[in-house]
């Protein structure tokens, strides 16, 4: 698997897969959910958007085209998530953004050559967006979820923080807490390059 990274400055590619799963350790033995999760920033840094799913869902590079408009690298990967004061809030990630080749293809050496911006790194969770990508030709669907927001959150957690965590009450009671903070979303869109704007349009027009 070849990974691309936004820091050029950062030389380590393979080594950046064991550097996920440590920080992800890490948080996890804090009792601290950990989201599979990629984030960005919005450009007035009032909070973030979170993009979820499986692997090779598309999360990189969705936070790779909201980079694109304007918004600001997050997380990728992992988001940690709390409620602080009634209000979910997600924490940055140290490690940078990964992209398959085909999506940095997309992207261009111009998106690798921009600054990147420096960011709080707690900030409130906008939303939650649950990524379902579709090969078949289909418009943007975005529907709140309001039914069994513990149990998407449960189906979405890093694999290391569910180990480290289990399902023990206290830790289900960390994913109520957020899921009862946190605006969560369900989004389905035509997996193609060329639908990422409308996603985006979608998404921020909420």
């Amino acid at each position: 698997m070849e990974v691309y990274l936004v820091s050029r400055n950062s030389l380590f590619v393979l080594p950046f897969l064991f550097q996920t799963d440590i920080v992800a350790i890490i948080l996890s033995s804090a009792k601290i959910p950990i989201m599979h999760a990629s984030s960005v920033s919005d450009p007035s840094q009032s909070g973030i958007f979170a993009f979820l799913g499986p692997s090779k869902t598309g999360k990189s590079t969705m936070a790779a085209y909201f980079i694109k408009q304007g918004f600001s690298y997050f997380s990728d990967d992992i988001l940690p998530i709390h409620v602080c004061d009634g209000v979910g809030v997600g924490y940055r990630s140290v490690l940078p953004l990964k992209l398959r080749k085909d999506s940095a293809d997309y992207f261009g050496d111009a998106f690798f050559a921009q600054p990147s911006t420096v960011v709080s790194s707690c900030q409130p969770v906008l939303g939650l967006f649950f990524l379902h990508p579709t090969d078949k030709e289909t418009p943007v669907e975005i529907a709140k979820i309001t039914q069994g927001k513990v149990a998407f959150l449960l189906g979405n957690l890093h694999h290391h923080s569910l180990k480290a965590q289990g399902l023990n009450g206290e830790s289900v009671c960390n994913l109520a807490k957020c899921a009862e903070n946190i605006n969560m979303y369900s989004i389905k869109y035509s997996k193609q390059y060329s639908k990422l704007s409308d996603v985006y349009q979608s998404i921020i027009s909420l």
